[in-house]
């Protein structure tokens, strides 16, 4: 949809607003570009108070707006709180299984939408992946092991890792372990 503007946002690290919800098209999320393909973009996201919350991946399909240089985004550019995307490598040209990946190996909780549910449907640990599906242990909003997904990588419309409350359900997990 907008490859010259993800490629100068990927190698100058210049914030988007990224705009996927038809329904509520004031919703959007601020960003950096890591990468991007023609299915897929990968962002570091950054929170309404301008701090890291984590990483997502879109499909390409369902940005229907991107926007730059506005005055929210100016806002953040003072504080110019820059993500270090350098852990992140890129696997198989695929940027939802590079995203299960790195959650994997770097323990993060992940919460996963299928199929534009609209809703957050699995939130947890991933346990495996393989190039076709991935088994995410659920943690509940409360910490707790919550059963296991088994969820076709096919099917997955986003995917966020690391995010503040997926930070904090992870915080709750590690307290209900002592």
């Amino acid at each position: 949809m907008c490859d010259d503007i993800f490629l100068l946002s990927k190698s100058k690290q210049i914030l988007l607003e990224i705009y996927r919800d038809l329904e509520n098209t004031d919703k959007f999320s601020v960003g950096y570009i890591i990468d991007y393909n023609d299915n897929e973009v990968l962002l570091a996201l950054i929170d309404p108070t301008g701090n890291y919350d984590g990483y997502c991946v879109y499909r390409s399909e369902d940005i229907f707006k991107v926007s730059k240089d506005t005055k929210y985004i100016n806002m953040f550019n003072i504080i110019d709180g820059r993500i270090d995307k350098s852990n992140i490598k890129i696997l198989n040209n695929n940027l939802i299984y590079t995203l299960l990946q790195y959650a994997k190996r770097n323990k993060y909780i992940v919460s996963i939408e299928i199929e534009n549910s609209g809703y957050m449907d699995t939130i947890g640990y991933v346990t495996n992946v393989d190039n076709n599906i991935s088994q995410i242990q659920n943690i509940n909003e409360y910490g707790e092991p919550d059963g296991i997904d088994f969820i076709s990588i096919s099917s997955i419309s986003c995917i966020n890792c690391d995010s503040i409350g997926n930070q904090f359900r992870d915080k709750l997990y590690k307290y209900h372990k002592l």
